[in-house]
């Protein structure tokens, strides 16, 4: 699985943009939002926070990407950073903490002396909010890498700070998986397919009872979509946020449409569309967030320099050696599959991939990015592989000469990498 500059500003801004959206209105009832639905970003209500303000979502969120970031990846930093934001409102987007989840302040409390970060969570059936749920998603990033059992250990390590009741670790499980494919490029429903599938399979060899499982019955049995809107609940039990964020990113075409779905279910609506806008972001790529919403954003800056580092560290560079010869067709088709992917699915990715191959018939290729060259020639491989027939020689060669091009200008004025 290829992590793109795209995947990670989508996530961030994904989880934020959401999380923000709900925050004036959190703890309405659904009878309030069926009166007055949310349309757009607004402030105040609630908390009384400006327009543009994050919660503990986005907080723990960051949290968990910036320690990515580490050299390497420590609970007890994790818990560190966690602790700081209580004490001294690290990561807040005003300075101070304004909204943590019981159970996360307990953990949290026991992480000051506890040894073993792992065991400072809760673990009781009652313990099952969705405060490690709402954070998980960027440890998609390396997770992403290895096999679905090793994930499963480094997610039940990350929830079990402030959650490890096994529905709680679960359900985070379950939505990486979820994002997991997303990332590979499949559609909405072959994703939630092949997720059910999956998890059943691990949670299977896991000797997981089955008490337990019937907990997620109503995902499990590929039928969520077709529940109807009083079926669903917004509440911020984790299979409540579960159910109701995969339910509203099914039911819904766009970014948008689903994070606001999400917030007018009513009750934790902050939580509900941060988790719903991580999903949405990926599918439908960072571009799909209004730009209003974005620019909204407090401290979208800082942001988007958490975003830059974890590009520098997540997405691979390309270099002018790692160039196949030209003429060497199965050598390009090895280098854009090593170096290119989905960008969030197969459409959006087409959609840019034909963008690029219109600038390259009309020579202006000034405007093409090393990515997008590399991104289209996977594109077209792909197509190939799907619909038949041979790769267009003379269309792979003049994408690899581009890139010579491009790789061999890097760091000079006209350079567009």
């Amino acid at each position: 699985m290829r992590i793109t500059e795209d995947h990670i500003k989508s996530i961030l801004f994904g989880v934020a943009v959401g999380d923000a959206l709900g925050v004036p209105v959190e703890f309405s009832s659904r009878e309030r939002m069926e009166q007055n639905p949310l349309s757009d970003m607004i402030g105040y209500g609630t908390y009384n926070q400006p327009k543009g303000t994050w919660s503990d979502d986005s907080t723990m969120t960051f949290c968990l990407a910036e320690t990515l970031l580490d050299e390497e990846f420590n609970l007890r930093k994790l818990a560190n950073r966690f602790i700081n934001w209580v004490d001294w409102g690290y990561w807040t987007p005003h300075g101070e903490l304004f909204d943590i989840g019981n159970t996360t302040h307990s953990a949290i409390e026991r992480l000051r002396t506890i040894d073993n970060p792992e065991l400072a969570g809760g673990s009781h059936e009652t313990e099952n909010g969705n405060g490690s749920l709402m954070r998980i998603l960027p440890l998609i990033f390396e997770t992403g890498k290895i096999s679905i059992s090793k994930s499963y250990d480094i997610i039940k390590s990350v929830s079990s700070l402030t959650h490890r009741h096994e529905r709680s670790i679960i359900s985070c499980f379950y939505y990486i998986t979820f994002a997991r494919h997303l990332i590979q490029g499949h559609s909405k429903e072959s994703t939630y397919e092949m997720t059910n599938k999956i998890v059943k399979s691990e949670l299977s060899q896991r000797g997981i009872q089955e008490l337990e499982l019937k907990h997620f019955e109503r995902i499990f049995n590929n039928s969520i979509s077709t529940l109807n809107y009083n079926q669903i609940r917004g509440s911020g039990y984790v299979i409540h946020s579960l159910e109701s964020s995969i339910w509203c990113f099914l039911k819904t075409e766009n970014y948008k449409d689903a994070v606001l779905k999400a917030i007018n279910l009513g009750e934790d609506t902050d939580t509900t569309a941060a988790i719903t806008g991580g999903l949405a972001a990926i599918n439908y790529g960072f571009n799909s967030i209004p730009k209003e919403w974005v620019n909204q954003i407090v401290k979208k800056n800082e942001i988007e320099e958490l975003a830059d580092k974890l590009i520098e560290k997540y997405t691979k560079k390309i270099r002018l050696s790692d160039l196949p010869k030209i003429g060497d067709i199965s050598g390009a088709n090895k280098f854009a599959h090593e170096f290119s992917g989905y960008r969030s699915s197969v459409v959006e990715t087409g959609k840019y991939s034909r963008e690029t191959r219109s600038k390259i018939e009309n020579n202006e290729i000034e405007k093409i990015s090393v990515s997008e060259l590399a991104e289209s020639l996977f594109f077209h491989f792909r197509a190939v592989r799907h619909g038949g027939g041979e790769p267009n020689e003379k269309l792979v060669n003049r994408h690899i000469e581009i890139l010579k091009i491009k790789l061999q200008n890097k760091g000079k004025p006209d350079d567009n990498t």
